[in-house]
């Protein structure tokens, strides 16, 4: 029996404009951008985009959710820089001994804190260093720790393994983990305020080492004041371990929880959280990963989730209550608690949700632009006005002027990725590309 679902066309000629390409561009530079996205969709739609490419000068008919999945490729290929920019990564950060002689006591309290907490999580056991073979020995990773200060004014230390080395043997595409596309994050959003639905905000505490790292052995090298940290904490557990390598103190550890580094960690977490979800009934969306509903009393309960930031809604603020608690009792212990926001303001992933006025969304960055500016430590500099950002010479590379500092350099990195990330957030013209179908 036939298909009864509707057919939809799909220009060819504009997903190449869509993706600044002209139809005739040659065959390698086609495949490449086909390799590019493969580690975006699964072995089948790959199969389908590399046939649109080849097909370039031609209409072809897809079914819908071959047109949407499509469309959702191009979107995640265009936006890749989203994720490069996530708001968590834009603060200035420092290492542990930069972050101690910038902070002081506050710094060294926050980096203990925070290795404490892994500690008291049983995310890693001391192993010795003499046990581990040829191979495992290159394999060990270094052990890194950034301290920040937040906007609220308190220092906070993330603990975390440097998982770069694990490139060299672990592909990418057995490593990624989808992340909402802003395209679910308004479209959502949009339904929430039309429906009326109560919304609340959720922030799971120390995500990735709640989940049991799955797979190969990994090993984590610990030295210098983070070693002799662990010691203080638990002298009996760690001392015996100790080696000394260029007079410092080191412990190699073996790593049972899905550190913060660790190139599997995101997707373990992933794939954890949704197992979750699935188990309460919900379903994921098929166009997007990181979206999954359920009907609960004739009323659809939708969850949208960013790493560990959920968003969620639902018609009845009692079922909205009811999930809250289930996430708690899942997620949240003596190290960490499940933050909640609840009510018609949310601030999610930099963008305020404002469902003030009933049956309507208000969507803005104001907040988020203005402490961008007022963080600007050379407000000086802020003084000067342009005409236009696109200068004449705002490609040109001289080698004849002075570098920026260090500092300066930090500040610059910063300034551009918070910019970067407020522009992603800003664009939308690519959600048109989810609508870009004609019914036969």
């Amino acid at each position: 029996m036939a298909s009864t679902q509707p057919k939809l066309t799909y220009d060819i000629p504009k997903i190449y404009k869509s993706l600044n390409l002209d139809a005739g561009e040659n065959r390698n530079k086609k495949e490449r951008i086909v390799k590019k996205l493969q580690w975006k969709v699964s072995t089948q739609d790959t199969h389908q985009a590399k046939h649109i490419f080849t097909q370039a000068k031609t209409k072809e008919a897809f079914t819908k959710e071959k047109c949407f999945v499509l469309a959702r490729t191009i979107i995640k290929y265009r936006n890749k820089t989203l994720n490069a920019c996530d708001e968590s990564n834009l603060a200035a950060i420092y290492n542990l001994n930069a972050g101690i002689k910038k902070f002081g006591d506050e710094g060294y309290n926050a980096a203990y804190k925070d290795i404490g907490q892994l500690h008291k999580r049983d995310c890693f056991h001391p192993i010795d260093v003499s046990t581990l073979t040829q191979e495992e020995r290159k394999k060990v990773l270094e052990s890194l720790i950034f301290i920040t200060d937040k906007k609220d004014g308190t220092i906070k230390a993330r603990q975390c393994a440097n998982g770069s080395k694990q490139r060299a043997w672990i592909d990418k595409t057995e490593a990624a983990s989808p992340t909402v596309a802003l395209e679910a994050i308004m479209l959502t959003a949009v339904i929430d305020a039309k429906e009326e639905r109560k919304v609340a905000t959720l922030d799971i505490p120390n995500a990735f080492i709640q989940t049991d790292n799955e797979g190969e052995k990994v090993t984590m090298k610990v030295r210098g004041n983070l070693a002799e940290m662990l010691i203080k904490m638990d002298p009996t557990i760690y001392r015996p371990y100790v080696v000394i390598e260029k007079d410092k103190p080191v412990l190699y550890l073996n790593i049972v929880k899905a550190l913060y580094g660790m190139l599997k960690s995101a997707l373990l977490f992933y794939k954890k959280l949704r197992k979750d979800l699935e188990s309460n009934d919900f379903k994921v969306n098929p166009y997007d990963p990181c979206v999954a509903n359920k009907m609960v009393n004739n009323h659809q309960f939708t969850v949208v989730w960013h790493v560990d930031d959920l968003k969620i809604s639902h018609h009845e603020e009692k079922q909205v209550d009811k999930f809250i608690a289930w996430c708690k009792k899942l997620y949240e212990d003596d190290v960490g608690k499940v933050k909640v926001n609840k009510g018609v303001v949310h601030d999610y992933l930099g963008m305020k949700l404002d469902y003030t006025n009933k049956g309507k969304i208000i969507i803005d960055m104001k907040d988020y632009v203005k402490d961008m500016v007022e963080s600007f430590p050379y407000q000086d500099e802020l003084k000067r006005e342009f005409n236009t950002p696109a200068a004449p010479h705002l490609f040109d590379v001289r080698d004849d002027v002075e570098k920026l500092s260090e500092k300066k350099a930090q500040v610059f990195h910063t300034t551009v990725a918070k910019g970067l990330f407020y522009l992603n957030k800003q664009d939308l013209t690519y959600k048109q590309q989810l609508l870009f179908y004609v019914h036969e």
